[in-house]
């Protein structure tokens, strides 16, 4: 089962969370604690929507663009509704899209009936032959993804796409959630939430079927990678011809859910993770069909939840509620909005660059990049601890790295077409194309001009295997970015931003993909080992980290290494590039403040947040990134320009001596 939509948000997001007893404190001193320096006020007025489960920067700045967004929708609903939307246009799509997730009152109507096929093919599904058709067909439908047969660029030949085969079929965050004692009330209200499903859709003995569906679970989560083990990217790259896997898995036909899921006539794979593989047909030969059967039903019904009658989100909400803290579901306007944004991300995205995103902002930024680059060019050629051929290697990388900005300059057009009034048939037919379209790059070249991300986003990412780092228009915002604004704002926040994108092509597992993004070991071991040794001491540091006053739970050091590297170095990088952008001479005082001062401030500022308790536990757990707070006064007592600009001293609690500091570029 997919992770329930109704958590999405939190998807959108590169930033974790604070406590909210922790927010509470009096102001402190850059030299201390430079996260409530900076945010007092924010800390002690903010207050989190109710319909969203934690509050950040980068939140307030996706609840600006989602208004964006809405007012786009809004046009093209009154195009359809005034008759005047070309079918199959932008217009048309977006307006029919949105007018069909947001009628409630279609929805109700329709009940339980536009399932009422894939409820016969469930039980229809009597032996492990039938099961393993039935989960390929379910690629591109509603249904369980216990196996996700996704084709993606081949990250040894990265002008080419492959199939790879990856674990799935839970919806707990990760496999301790299905056994530890302490998460037994999350595991039981994730139960209930099954089970109320099941007694929305008529089933038989609702919570005994709800129990079997966790069984089932519990059984693949036994054989997952843990969240940290899945950072590991080279321990996912096993190719394996398909003849060869088929006779290797016992009880899972291979060949039956490859076909069934488009992909008969694929001969090789790459299994991310062989384990989860094995441990699917174990679970395939072990447990009871009905078992199986059971788990089919509870996933379909809730992939299917945003368009089935409200009192199916209201139970899928009522888990959410408990592993977040969210104070309330956001209604289901927001949510149609929030899934045409996904659905028809670059053509609703086109329209909010025209309206959003000026080519000021463009400019500025394409300099901005450059001087970062110029940054970390000096930085990897003052690297004393890197030998030559590594320094060439990694400077022919730094140099072959694309940037984008905005959005693409061809968006994606979708060829499915979308009715009002028909909510479920309009996922159908969206999800159908989807899956055509991604079977199709299978002979394809890999586009370099392709976005994984839309133009309205709040975030940014590197992407390894393209050698590139992306910015979308929505995160090139007040206060991470104003082409107006003094540069030390602006390279405190985006421009930290773009040396930690750059930086993620150097940290402990972007280092392993080369200039042109093959993932290949080019660095000497000396180099690596000298690396490994520097960047080991952040794991230490941020396990001390404790968000929640009084508790023992603390950031996972492992977890959050290669986040924890890149916020470091991009802070550094950003600061040589500010340095750069003076150009010899010195910066303005502005407001009493010296450059450097409006810079760490900037940093500072760009990790305000506040969460309910609940959440911060969960993203412990689940993200890769550290807690905002940590994330802004972690990589700071480490850069000399930090310890000058606030004079900070020993004592002081962000004060760390000389020999303990970490340079990584």
């Amino acid at each position: 089962m997919a992770p329930h939509r109704l958590l999405l948000v939190a998807a959108l997001v590169t930033a974790s969370a604070t406590a909210p007893a922790a927010q509470m404190a009096e102001p402190a001193r850059p030299q201390d604690d430079l996260y409530r320096a900076v945010n007092a006020s924010w800390l002690a007025t903010a207050e989190i929507p109710p319909d969203v489960p934690y509050l950040t920067t980068f939140i307030e700045l996706h609840l600006q663009a989602e208004a964006d967004v809405r007012a786009v929708l809004d046009d093209a609903v009154a195009a359809v509704q005034a008759g005047e939307a070309v079918p199959g246009s932008p217009s048309q799509q977006i307006g029919a899209l949105y007018l069909s997730l947001a009628d409630s009152a279609a929805i109700a109507r329709a009940g339980l009936d536009p399932l009422a096929a894939d409820l016969a093919r469930i039980d229809a599904v009597r032996s492990p032959a039938d099961l393993a058709r039935y989960l390929g067909a379910s690629h591109g439908q509603f249904g369980a993804a216990a196996l996700s047969a996704s084709v993606a660029q081949d990250l040894r030949r990265p002008t080419r796409h492959v199939v790879y085969l990856m674990q799935g079929g839970t919806s707990l965050p990760d496999p301790s959630y299905y056994t530890d004692a302490d998460k037994a009330p999350l595991r039981e209200a994730y139960t209930a939430a099954l089970a109320e499903l099941l007694r929305l859709a008529g089933a038989d003995e609702p919570r005994s079927q709800a129990d079997a569906a966790v069984r089932v679970e519990a059984a693949l989560a036994a054989h997952q990678r843990t969240p940290t083990e899945l950072r590991d990217i080279e321990a996912a790259y096993n190719p394996r011809a398909v003849a060869d896997l088929a006779r290797a898995t016992d009880g899972f036909d291979v060949r039956a859910y490859l076909a069934a899921a488009g992909l008969a006539a694929v001969d090789t794979v790459v299994v991310a993770q062989p384990e989860f593989v094995d441990g699917l047909a174990a679970a395939v030969r072990t447990l009871p069909t009905a078992d199986w059967r059971a788990y089919l039903r509870a996933s379909l019904l809730a992939e299917a939840a945003p368009v089935l009658p409200d009192a199916y989100g209201d139970a899928l909400f009522a888990f959410s509620q408990a592993l977040t803290g969210q104070a309330e579901q956001r209604g289901r306007a927001k949510r149609a909005a929030d899934a045409v944004g996904a659905m028809l991300g670059e053509t609703v995205g086109e329209v909010f660059l025209d309206r959003h995103f000026p080519d000021a902002s463009r400019a500025r930024m394409a300099e901005m990049i450059e001087n970062l680059r110029a940054a970390l060019r000096i930085s990897i050629t003052g690297a004393d601890w890197m030998t030559e051929p590594t320094r060439a290697a990694a400077l022919a990388k730094l140099d072959a790295a694309r940037f984008k900005i905005g959005g693409p300059e061809a968006p994606e057009r979708v060829e499915a077409e979308f009715r009002s009034g028909d909510a479920a048939g309009n996922l159908r037919r969206f999800a159908a194309w989807r899956r055509a379209d991604e079977l199709a790059k299978l002979v394809e070249l890999v586009d370099p001009a392709e976005w994984q991300m839309t133009p309205q986003t709040v975030n940014a990412y590197h992407d390894p295997a393209r050698n590139e780092v992306v910015f979308p228009a929505a995160i090139l915002r007040p206060p991470f970015f104003d082409p107006t604004a003094d540069d030390a704002t602006n390279y405190g926040a985006i421009g930290a931003i773009i040396g930690h994108e750059f930086s993620h092509g150097f940290d402990d597992q972007g280092r392993r993909f080369d200039a042109g993004g093959t993932l290949r070991d080019w660095w000497t071991p000396a180099d690596a080992a000298a690396y490994e040794a520097r960047v080991a001491p952040i794991v230490a540091q941020y396990e001390r980290y404790r968000p929640i006053p009084g508790d023992s739970a603390h950031v996972n050091g492992t977890l959050t290494l290669g986040e924890n590297i890149s916020d470091l170095a991009g802070l550094a990088i950003a600061h040589r590039a500010y340095r750069l952008s003076l150009g010899g001479a010195d910066a303005p005082v502005l407001d009493g403040l010296t450059g450097d001062q409006r810079f760490f401030m900037s940093w500072g500022r760009a990790w305000r947040s506040k969460a309910p308790e609940p959440f911060v536990r969960y993203l412990l757990g689940a993200d890769t990134h550290s807690p905002g707070e940590f994330r802004a006064n972690g990589p700071v007592g480490h850069l000399q320009a930090f310890v000058d600009a606030f004079s900070v001293r020993p004592g002081d609690a962000l004060w760390i001596a000389p020999a303990d500091r970490i340079a990584v570029w």
